[in-house]
């Protein structure tokens, strides 16, 4: 995108923003764009039904107006609709017979991004539709409930397309982004994403057509995407992950899920921002991406779900061969393009392929074989590793620790635990209980007396990791502690799943969202941003080991709680997109991930098993980040993902019972969707409905009255 985040810049003060006339531009491809649709076979066979003098008014008129391009009296909620994409797809629907409510904070001018509710609502009655706004801050899920409500009592509780279009970018790297910046990010395009959808769920089931569109890419953590800005990436990219979990939940009443994106750069307020009127000169309008939207939701929704549109091939399929007139500048022969689009990746790989096994151990070789003078060096090299815990599981974590100083005198930990209100400082009860555990065990040796494990080797500070402020002080403290802070061991993962907590993302609230995100993605994130001078400043491993699978769309489907899935995802993404920002950093830092599926919860008779105690899975995950943090950086490639049980294998229970041996260890192929999906050819349901035809047909009609043109 002309190296868009090089030329990423902020309007000067009182700059202003030129906004481009919607009328104007829907003007300009209203006309073709039609004639394309009505010579269809489809336009043919509604006008058939909706001539025929048999039809009832509750009966094939309504059939009619299902098959043909329109969208008479339907009622469609679109977010983040005052300017730019939002507002063309709230027009365009509005003068093709729709009923649109908009959602939208924007209430006064602003020179820097022009455009308000009013604005959007008066272009839509304008173009003759019925059109009203509703100031929503969609972060807000009590707003967004009143909002919704507010529509239903004004539009007989029938929503018939949903669009999330609202979204925030701040194209910036991690260690550049502030922690504002990141929340409006996500509360924005994720958190809104999934409030809106979830409190428009119950009505878009009592539509006849139901679609929801969210302006996303397809749903691939793309490191070549993530590189620029892995937190705006991300959230992107979640975006339409959600998509897919709405799709497989709400799939049985027929409402169609599908992603929209923009194949080339839209002249939106945002496209300004980054390359001024020089970018926006070579860009398309907002009419595209319109027009695309329309032929989506035009389409039957039981025929089309779950996929991942690229605005300039769902025209294509609809006919449209001419796009100069989608063009912000007529003369321009091939726009620039836009963001998560034609990756050079070959390939998205499952879980990392690991060496071959060392035969005598079984475990995998994760170092290059050294002398033993380098192999002593390396024993009794002084480090200090940081490992990031929840503190109300303490048990949990006793063997990452004895793993993390197995055969490694000089190597320090620092522990950083969260819990809930607490003020940042030193812990004292909780670590004592885990140095009785580490002798109970016998994990430690005492060697004749009580050794000074906490004093001599163990730091550990608590505070509630859910305050920014306080993973900053965390941070400072850690590298305080031993003067420095060479490898991390991110072992916060999502809280266990409460009684009264909704598994699906459709029914899902706030409050799930920020159990989940809070600390194992939000804090995360921030740790590692404020760990990386430090990291950087290191002479040892200078790696960040997450517990977290990998970001694809295979193991997101396999989790069953949506929350929990997309919080996991999201913190894959951080990985792989962390690490490709820092591949070129010098000296190295690398970022990797490492899972168990025995960590997952799994639906058995309708309730889910806890599989958090699996002793198998946690001690193969945390003797495998050990071997993370140590492993030679030839063998483990950062933005890797590793199956603990691939490394490592677990160790007998206590009583001496072995957990059995799965059989399936070998990964199925990835199922990542790539943008060959969005080249996808709309049904003509005409053939469809021939015996309809065939039915309707009076006795005395000719037979060629009744055929398919």
């Amino acid at each position: 995108m002309l190296e868009a985040m090089e030329m990423y810049r902020t309007p000067a003060a009182g700059e202003k923003v030129e906004k481009l006339d919607v009328h104007e531009v829907l003007g300009r491809t209203e006309k073709a764009f039609f004639e394309k649709l009505s010579s269809t076979r489809r336009a043919y066979v509604a006008a058939r039904l909706g001539n025929d003098p048999l039809a009832g008014p509750e009966g094939d008129l309504e059939r009619a107006d299902d098959v043909a391009f329109s969208l008479r009296g339907r009622v469609v909620v679109i977010t983040g609709a005052s300017r730019g994409i939002g507002e063309a797809i709230a027009v365009r629907f509005a003068g093709q017979g729709a009923r649109v409510v908009v959602l939208s904070q924007t209430t006064k001018e602003n020179p820097a991004l022009p455009g308000t509710v009013y604005d959007t609502v008066k272009a839509c009655v304008d173009a003759g539709g019925d059109a009203i706004a509703i100031k929503t801050d969609i972060r807000d899920e009590g707003q967004v409930q009143c909002a919704i409500r507010e529509a239903m009592m004004h539009y007989d509780g029938v929503i018939d397309i949903l669009v999330n279009c609202a979204s925030t970018h701040f194209p910036q790297k991690c260690a550049e982004l502030d922690d504002r910046r990141y929340d409006q990010l996500n509360d924005v395009n994720v958190k809104g994403t999934l409030i809106v959808s979830a409190a428009c769920a119950p009505y878009l089931r009592n539509s006849k057509n139901p679609h929801v569109v969210t302006i996303a890419p397809a749903p691939r953590a793309d490191k070549e995407w993530l590189a620029p800005h892995a937190a705006y990436s991300a959230s992107k990219i979640a975006m339409a992950f959600v998509s897919r979990r709405l799709q497989s939940e709400l799939g049985s009443s027929n409402v169609a899920c599908n992603t929209l994106w923009p194949r080339f750069a839209v002249a939106t307020a945002a496209t300004a921002f980054i390359g001024g009127e020089a970018l926006v000169s070579m860009s398309r309008t907002p009419a595209c991406v319109a027009d695309a939207a329309f032929r989506i939701v035009t389409a039957p929704s039981r025929l089309v779900q779950n996929k991942h549109f690229v605005d300039q091939d769902v025209l294509r399929a609809a006919g449209v061969d001419d796009f100069k007139p989608y063009n912000v500048d007529p003369d321009v022969v091939e726009p620039v393009d836009d963001f998560f689009l034609f990756s050079n990746e070959t390939g998205v790989s499952s879980y990392a392929k690991p060496p071959p096994p060392d035969l005598s151990s079984g475990d995998v070789v994760l170092s290059v074989a050294k002398s033993a003078e380098a192999e002593r060096l390396e024993i009794e090299r002084r480090d200090v590793v940081l490992v990031l815990v929840d503190a109300r599981d303490v048990k949990a974590y006793v063997a990452l620790f004895c793993a993390l100083i197995k055969n490694r005198p000089n190597r320090k930990l620092v522990v950083a635990a969260h819990e809930d209100a607490a003020p940042v400082s030193p812990a004292s009860d909780a670590w004592a209980f885990v140095h009785y555990l580490l002798i109970e065990n016998d994990l430690i040796s005492l060697e004749g007396t009580r050794p000074h494990f906490r004093d001599e080797r163990f730091r550990v500070f608590v505070g509630d990791m859910r305050v920014a402020a306080n993973v900053s002080k965390l941070v400072e403290l850690a590298s305080r502690a031993f003067y420095g802070v060479d490898a991390v061991v991110d072992a916060t993962t999502h809280r266990p799943q409460l009684d009264w907590e909704p598994i699906d993302v459709s029914s899902s609230t706030s409050v799930t969202y920020d159990r989940h995100f809070d600390v194992c993605v939000r804090a995360s994130f921030f740790f590692v941003r404020d760990l990386l001078p430090h990291l950087l400043k290191s002479s040892g491993a200078r790696r960040v080991v997450s517990v977290t699978p990998p970001p694809r769309c295979d193991v997101f489907d396999e989790e069953e709680r949506g929350v929990v899935a997309l919080a996991r995802l999201m913190r894959g993404a951080h990985v792989r997109g962390i690490a490709a920002e820092l591949a070129d950093a010098n000296p190295p830092v690398s970022l990797v991930g490492v899972w168990s599926d025995a960590l997952a919860e799994k639906k058995v008779d309708g309730s889910f098993v806890a599989q958090r105690n699996n002793v198998s899975g946690k001690d193969a995950v945390a003797r495998a980040a050990a071997k993370l943090v140590d492993a030679d950086a030839k063998s483990v490639s950062s933005g890797s993902f590793w199956r603990a049980e691939d490394i490592v294998a677990p160790l007998p229970l206590k009583n001496g019972v072995f957990p059995e041996k799965k059989e399936d260890t070998v990964v199925a192929p990835s199922s990542e969707p790539t943008y060959a999906d969005a080249r996808f050819e709309f049904p003509d349901v005409a053939e469809l409905l021939a015996e309809e035809l065939a039915r309707l047909k009076p006795p005395d009609a000719e037979d060629e009255d009744w055929q398919l043109v």
